[in-house]
């Protein structure tokens, strides 16, 4: 179909196809099994030597260390970070749009609009003179890594590190095409998140000091390109693995400031609550230079502060370890806080408690119904009495923002009805693609009375790391950053989803998934507009649509 004439073509078979496509770079870390320390890349030394650690490298006895077809026990894979950037900004209008981001930030910032993550304070600052984002080509990214179930019944996840290029519009930073995938590791639990992170600088940093030489399509002669990762987004638990701190539900599991939380009792055992306190009673905020020193004296058995001990990122030249690592708004705000208030409102185990509606679901389940919403809401409004335990976070996000204050007016009680729209209202502000210095003053004081009277409505216990966050942390991310839209984790799930559609078999799948990742990048550079065979182009533009690419691989 490419090359109809061809004699070279008309035998061609499936493996030789792939030989032509799978030219991925990428390198694998070994790393041991009882004490994470990396293996040198000598795949002959195979015992490991940290601290009188005796962990074998290869999979079998200490016999079978020096065998032609040893497999390794425990590895992660690093990808060309560099190759598939450099594939990205030579495509075809990809530079232009980063250089028309760039314009519209300084006229933004001139105007102290906040639109984009380009307009928010730690941006402008890294933006000024003398700094690396002054630079005419220096671009930046936001990382973000989660755990992504492979089988449903073996426990075995993915763990790969995303990144995105904050300079491009989100409607494109997100794009399947425009990112990249950093690494990968595959097993049970999650990874040794020190090495695997710092492996990953060792790679940015290379591109942080020496640059990367690209052709952009759109420009006449080439560009040394810098970049930094400036940015992290990721779920409680991710961010307590990579930060090597105590989980959300530990003593000291805030990011952002030192509360330590309170331990009361929930239902039939304990929760850790983090209580609300007035403006000066609060807390100190933490700094990098803080988690540094803590992470230097700190061990898992002898925290500091809810640090373990050292980790990945503390190498990052331009991350900031707490303005840098941003409460994600798609996991706390939505599929945390907002899921948990419904389970509240409607679950017969919360039968005896003033809030509890759930005796009226099928009345509100039949006005959400009926609302007919415009076409940009992607999902149509289920059934909640059967669905609302299950419901995705896009479903989530347009309950809190446009269903639940008509659905529950007149059945939820007025003081929780008034508490939910201060939630709402303040979600809703974030949430502009312009907002000003008195639109986020205005957010700031609805989730400082959202915090102050959760405690009073739903029981200290409920009072977790989300609503803290939520009340104390958003709107100082938001200043940050801009908008929750331009660092929230839905593009990075959207990756998620496309990675688990590509997996074929059941063995390891990490080399075949960076494959296939680099096989679709060239798919997607080739320009067929031109082409005079219209079946050709045609069934380009089809490897080429999002939906349908990676399934046709």
């Amino acid at each position: 179909m490419i090359c109809p004439e061809s004699p070279v073509l008309k035998n061609i078979k499936y493996d030789n196809l792939w030989e032509m496509a799978s030219k991925t770079n990428y390198t694998v870390q070994h790393y041991c099994v009882l004490c994470n320390h990396l293996y040198p890349s000598d795949p002959d030394i195979f015992q490991c030597n940290e601290n009188d650690c005796e962990g074998l490298r290869y999979k079998g006895p200490y016999s079978s260390q020096m065998k032609a077809n040893r497999q390794p026990r425990c590895y992660f894979i690093i990808a060309d970070i560099g190759a598939q950037l450099k594939n990205i900004l030579e495509r075809k209008g990809v530079w232009s749009l980063i250089e028309k981001s760039k314009l519209h930030t300084r006229s933004n910032q001139q105007q102290n609009k906040i639109a984009d993550i380009t307009d928010g304070e730690f941006y402008r600052k890294l933006s000024q003179p003398g700094q690396f984002l002054f630079g005419e080509n220096n671009i930046s990214t936001i990382f973000n890594t989660d755990g992504v179930p492979l089988y449903t019944s073996t426990g075995v996840k993915l763990w790969p590190v995303f990144l995105a290029i904050n300079e491009l519009p989100p409607g494109h930073r997100f794009s399947r095409d425009n990112m990249i995938l950093a690494g990968i590791w595959q097993g049970k639990n999650a990874p040794p998140f020190r090495e695997y992170m710092n492996a990953i600088g060792v790679e940015i940093g290379n591109l942080y000091n020496n640059g990367l030489v690209v052709d952009p399509h759109d420009e006449k002669g080439q560009k040394n390109v810098k970049v930094a990762i400036i940015l992290g987004s990721m779920d409680l638990q991710a961010k307590a693995y990579v930060m090597n701190m105590t989980m959300h539900n530990g003593e000291s599991g805030c990011i952002t400031c030192k509360e330590k939380g309170l331990v009361v009792k929930q239902g039939k055992g304990h929760a850790r609550c983090y209580p609300y306190r007035p403006p000066g009673q609060r807390e100190d905020m933490r700094t990098t230079e803080g988690l540094i020193c803590a992470a230097a004296v700190a061990t898992r058995s002898n925290r500091v502060d809810g640090i373990c001990g050292q980790n990945g990122l503390a190498l990052y030249p331009e991350l900031d370890l707490v303005t840098g690592l941003v409460p994600d708004y798609m996991h706390g705000v939505l599929l945390g806080v907002t899921k948990n208030l419904m389970y509240k409102w409607f679950s017969a185990t919360q039968s005896k408690q003033p809030f509890f509606v759930g005796k009226r679901i099928k009345e509100i389940s039949k006005r959400l119904q009926h609302i007919q919403p415009p076409d940009y809401i992607e999902r149509l409004p289920r059934d909640l009495e059967k669905h609302y335990n299950h419901f995705k976070a896009t479903e989530l996000q347009s309950w809190l923002l446009f269903y639940s204050l008509p659905c529950l007016n007149g059945i939820l009680p007025q003081q929780y009805l008034k508490h939910f729209a201060c939630l709402s209202e303040a979600i809703h502000i974030l949430l502009r693609d312009n907002m000003s210095l008195d639109d986020l003053h205005l957010a700031e004081k609805h989730l400082d009375v959202f915090y102050r009277d959760f405690e009073n409505l739903y029981g200290r216990g409920s009072c977790g790391l989300n609503v803290h966050n939520i009340g104390y942390h958003l709107v100082y991310y938001v200043r940050q950053w801009g908008p929750l839209f331009g660092w929230s984790c839905f593009g990075f799930e959207d990756w998620n989803a496309s990675l688990l559609q590509s997996v074929h078999g059941s063995g390891d799948v990490t080399r075949q998934l960076l494959v296939k990742k680099d096989a679709q990048a060239q798919i997607n550079a080739v320009d067929c507009g031109n082409w005079s065979n219209l079946q050709s182009q045609f069934f380009f533009r089809t490897l080429q649509n999002k939906g349908k690419a990676w399934k046709s691989l």
